[in-house]
């Protein structure tokens, strides 16, 4: 079983990059590469949970868990729909 962590809580934000597409681009490889859970690191203040489950969900993964690790900062877990 593959597992990968992402975590774009510290992204820098300039005109070609931000956390959205960090994570829209590690979720594109982490499907191809076939990886079965993730674990994705993120600033609830720059993408909202339900932002990141629809996301997940558009890669073929679905939310297992949600932690918050602190005021802004959250821990999901999905695995891989088969």
């Amino acid at each position: 079983m593959k597992e990968r962590v992402i975590d774009v809580r510290n992204v820098p934000t300039t005109c070609t990059s931000n956390s959205t597409l960090v994570l829209v681009n590690e979720l594109r490889m982490s499907e191809s590469e076939g990886v079965d859970v993730l674990r994705v690191y993120f600033n609830a203040d720059e993408i909202p949970e339900g932002l990141i489950a629809l996301f997940l969900s558009k890669f073929n993964y679905a939310v297992e868990e949600v932690k918050a690790l602190d005021k802004k900062s959250r821990l999901v877990v999905a695995r891989r729909v088969k």
